[in-house]
């Protein structure tokens, strides 16, 4: 069996009607519980989409609580709503710079 082979990077995939962008880029953080290098993901979104996917976490959450699954996801959650809303006060003071968009 030939060995695995690293990917070229980068990675990049792209939903056009969301103006979302997923990549691979070799970049790594370090796992707080292991000290392994874990390769990142890096989601670029619109705020409206952010807003959808916590909610969608926050759902998840609530019916995991009730399956007594340990799959809570409620932080990210709220983190991303967070996040959402610090974009979207961006947008409304018009900000106007694209430096850093792809």
């Amino acid at each position: 069996m030939p060995e695995p082979t690293e990917p070229a990077y980068p990675l990049r995939w792209e939903i056009a009607e969301e103006a979302t962008t997923i990549a691979v880029d070799g970049a790594t953080v370090v796992d707080p519980v292991d000290g392994e290098q874990l390769t990142v993901v890096v989601v670029r979104m619109p705020a409206f989409v952010v807003e959808n996917l916590a909610g969608v976490l926050a759902g998840w959450s609530k019916i995991a609580a009730v399956m007594r699954e340990a799959l809570d996801e409620s932080d990210l959650a709220g983190l991303l709503r967070a996040a959402a809303r610090a974009a979207r006060r961006l947008d409304i003071a018009g900000r106007g710079d694209d430096s850093t968009s792809d």
